[in-house]
């Protein structure tokens, strides 16, 4: 959050904050019960901005890059979060 605050300044860190509140609303829910719909909604999310940044991937800086391969090891990490855990219990 702290590099996206950096990168877009002040204007758009109230846009950041709910976007990220939602993201922590959805994520504490699945916690508490899993939800295949909850998991599909997270992992669009990510998949459509990591998206939408890919066409500027190479004309940006190295935050704008780790923000594009932030967005898409999280969709990975959301998407087969159940067999990640599968494998890490056995």
């Amino acid at each position: 959050m702290f590099l996206v605050y950096q990168k877009i300044g002040a204007d758009q860190l109230p846009a950041q904050l709910i976007r990220l509140g939602i993201q922590v609303t959805l994520l504490l829910i699945l916690l508490e019960k899993p939800s295949k719909v909850l998991i599909y909604i997270l992992t669009f999310y990510h998949v459509f901005t990591g998206l939408a940044l890919i066409p500027s991937f190479f004309n940006v800086d190295a935050i704008g890059k780790s923000i594009v391969i932030y967005h898409i090891i999280l969709v990975f990490l959301i998407f087969f979060s159940t067999q990640i855990d599968l494998k890490l219990v056995k």
